[in-house]
């Protein structure tokens, strides 16, 4: 007698194959979209985290710079001091191009009076040569010219102690100072500061006396700059701000302006390298900081 199977044969019936298949294929797509929107975040955190260190980075090294404005230089005498030895100095556009900054001061506290005029030559003798050393920068000054004063920046290329003489390469330095005009030698160093957009991703340089420029802190796309004159808003051209209505203009317009800043207010523009994941755009911080010269407080 013959049995007859029971049951369905062995293995997978089409539609079995098919609901696996599409089963499979869901789990992969779910598990690739949470991958792409991990990845997604984390990259998006990453640009935010680097913006804003950018941001910190920028504002904390401008900060710290603007305070140190003027240290040891003739802030005294800042409205008769020529224009490439007063504390700060910058540009305005008031369109697209960022503002500039430039930041002198003379950490080293070198300074000395001539004790024989100056009309050329590879020395220079002053009353005192202390603080000055070899490799630094110095600006040489004659105050009492008609009808402006007058100066110079060289580098000291060697500092005789017992003679109180500098030694500066020859033909660096180009006019004549006397010592009837009380001409006097002051250690002075300078840092430019500007916005280079020109690259993928806009950075902050510096230009010093000693390099050219160079990047300084990237993903800084914009500054601002107004400053806040030691006079009352009633006798300013420009606007006037809280909270002590005191004058506040884009840059000061004459040396009589630049010798009554009182406060710099600044503002950074800050950027992501690459544009956000699922946007169209950069991300972007700014912020705004008042900053007190330390050295030009009145």
């Amino acid at each position: 007698m013959t049995s007859v199977p029971s049951g369905r044969p062995p293995g997978f019936t089409l539609v079995e194959l098919l609901l696996a298949l599409a089963l499979g294929s869901f789990v992969v797509l779910a598990a690739g979209a949470g991958y792409v929107f991990a990845t997604r975040g984390w990259v998006d955190h990453q640009q935010r985290l680097e913006t804003q260190q950018n941001l910190r980075e920028a504002v904390e090294t401008l900060t710290r710079e603007l305070r140190l404005a003027g240290a040891c230089l003739l802030t005294d005498q800042l409205s008769s001091s020529p224009a490439n030895a007063r504390p700060l100095d910058g540009t305005h556009t008031g369109g697209a191009v960022p503002d500039t900054i430039t930041v002198r001061m003379n950490l080293h506290c070198a300074k000395g009076t001539l004790t024989a005029s100056y009309t050329g030559g590879a020395t220079i003798a002053l009353d005192t040569v202390q603080n000055f050393v070899p490799g630094m920068w110095a600006y040489i000054w004659d105050p009492g010219a008609n009808p402006v004063s007058y100066g110079e920046k060289f580098l000291v290329v060697a500092v005789n102690a017992g003679a109180n003489q500098l030694t500066v390469a020859p033909g660096t330095i180009t006019q004549n100072y006397p010592t009837a005009d009380n001409s006097q030698v002051f250690g002075m160093e300078e840092l430019a500061y500007a916005i280079d957009q020109t690259g993928p991703v806009p950075v902050l340089t510096v230009t010093t006396l000693d390099e050219p420029t160079k990047p300084d802190v990237s993903g800084i796309e914009g500054l601002a700059i107004s400053y806040v004159l030691n006079r009352v808003g009633g006798a300013c051209a420009g606007t006037t701000g809280p909270p002590y209505n005191y004058c506040v203009v884009t840059l000061p317009a004459t040396a009589a302006e630049w010798a009554i800043v009182r406060d710099v207010q600044l503002t950074i523009f800050a950027r992501s390298a690459q544009v956000v994941p699922g946007s169209a755009g950069y991300y972007r911080l700014s912020e705004t900081t008042e900053i007190s010269p330390r050295n030009l407080q009145f």
